[in-house]
């Protein structure tokens, strides 16, 4: 039996070592993520019962018990989820793996490419746009919230080309317009009319180097601040209609409360949004950071920003609760 040489088991010890501080570091980020979305669930859960008792909304005798549970399972979730991550790229890390360098192929081919990334863009946001406004529905029973005008216009050009080829026979009823017949109509007319925005951004950002960097310092940008902008200012729109819940009425009269109510609005809606729209792209980077083993934890900090946004809309966006 041949002894193995001592620069084979050097690079063992060096791939056990990696692989060690690889799964240390993904329980670290872990830990990190899963705190900040129980902090975001105690903080916000806080605030709003605290809003409730101050004006008398609703009983508040089992508000904590309830805040307490939702942020053990969010977090418990969180951790799970982001530990996954972690863990596989800290396994990938341990892997002795020669990377393939990517050739780019002919112009002809390189436009191909780059046209099929922009369909495959506009076709994520047509779709990520009509479940947005469907998980709105399933969790909130309301279009009366910030995000409902901005969802409502950014598909307008899918809801009025489904409305023309398909309206329905019935007043109040779905007879002629079945979702079978308008959904797909409508996330087709959606992505037609994404194509050019989308093209220009994967055609800008795979051809020339500033816009890409300019695109992902801004994407970063406003992960990081938008999602602190964004809970601030749905705690600030509901104080207001706990101060006057006329405001928030479409034929509430002009005043300072009101102005201040629309602009909240006008805010909120873009930002929730964008980080609606935001998810597949974000899941989608976490992923290739996984793959690639570059930048896992960022990736996994931007998705957390994420979901502490949404957990917070999900507490505090539906002022009639």
């Amino acid at each position: 039996m041949v002894p193995s040489s001592p620069s084979a088991a050097r690079i063992d010890w060096q791939a056990m070592d990696s692989l060690i501080s690889g799964r240390r570091e993904a329980v670290k980020v872990a830990v990190q993520c899963s705190s900040a979305v129980a902090g975001t669930v105690i903080a916000t859960g806080s605030c709003r019962a605290a809003l409730n008792h101050i004006f008398a909304v609703e009983s508040q005798r089992f508000w904590l018990a309830r805040t307490i549970t939702l942020s053990l399972i969010a977090s418990i979730l969180w951790f799970a989820f982001t530990l996954a991550f972690g863990a596989l790229g800290a396994i990938r890390k341990g892997v002795n793996s020669q990377s393939v360098a990517s050739t780019k192929g002919d112009p002809v081919r390189h436009f191909a490419v780059s046209f099929a990334l922009a369909l495959a863009v506009a076709l994520t946001l047509a779709i990520s746009a009509l479940l947005t406004l469907e998980a709105n529905d399933f969790f909130f029973y309301s279009r009366l919230l910030p995000w409902i005008p901005s969802l409502i216009w950014l598909q307008w050009t899918g809801f009025g080309t489904a409305s023309q080829l398909h309206p329905c026979q019935y007043e109040g009823f779905d007879t002629g317009c079945e979702a079978y017949k308008t959904l797909p109509v409508i996330v087709l007319s959606n992505t037609i009319a994404y194509l050019p925005f989308s093209s220009a951004m994967v055609f800008l950002t795979r051809y020339w180097e500033s816009p890409r960097l300019f695109l992902k310092a801004l994407a970063s940008a406003f992960l990081r601040w938008g999602s602190l902008v964004g809970v601030a200012l749905l705690c600030l729109r509901l104080v207001l209609h706990r101060l006057s819940s006329d405001v928030s009425l479409p034929i509430a009269p002009s005043g300072v409360g009101r102005a201040v109510w629309l602009l909240l609005e006008w805010t909120l809606g873009p930002i929730s949004v964008a980080f609606a729209l935001s998810i597949p792209f974000v899941l989608y980077g976490a992923i290739c950071a996984v793959w690639r083993r570059k930048h896992i934890s960022e990736r996994l900090v931007d998705l957390t920003r994420v979901a502490a946004f949404f957990l917070a809309a999900l507490i505090l966006g539906n002022q009639f609760q």
